[in-house]
């Protein structure tokens, strides 16, 4: 259970840095639809497109596509309320998004590789038991050493 936690509690904390990601990406795409409109050549470099649909690679990708190409189009956008800190903020979220990707997938990983333990260490108590079992089938096998194997 403890493991389980450890997933849940991983999981919930990507969530949060996703959403959070989520809010600076549209706050760039208002000012982008804002300055160029949504159906110009600058706006659609940034691949808004069905944000709230992307798992967590995509949106990632997303995350670093709308840094560089506010980077590229920064003197375009500073009428719009670009500066240095909301550079600063997103980049720092795609990296805590990062992060928070990678402890998901070890947690995940490790609860794996515990049960496989637990499977491992239940499958040879089960063995034991029943070379036991055979064992006690024959006479006087507990008495003296099995020649079962």
């Amino acid at each position: 259970m403890e493991l389980l936690g450890e997933v849940m509690h991983t999981t919930a904390l990507k969530d949060t840095s996703a959403e959070s990601l989520r809010v600076s990406i549209r706050t760039f795409r208002t000012m982008a639809a804002n300055k160029f409109g949504e159906g110009n050549i600058n706006y659609r470099r940034f691949g808004f497109r069905g944000m709230n649909r992307l798992k967590d690679e995509k949106l990632l990708r997303l995350g670093k596509r709308v840094i560089r190409t506010a980077g590229i189009l920064s003197a375009e956008l500073a009428s719009e309320g670009l500066n240095a800190a909301m550079m600063a903020t997103i980049e720092s979220q795609v990296a805590a998004y990062d992060d928070s990707i990678d402890q998901q997938y070890d947690a995940i990983s490790n609860r794996r590789q515990q049960t496989q333990e637990r499977i491992i260490a239940g499958n040879a108590i089960y063995k034991e038991m029943m070379r036991l079992r055979k064992c006690r089938e024959r006479p006087l096998c507990l008495y003296r050493p099995c020649a079962i194997q």
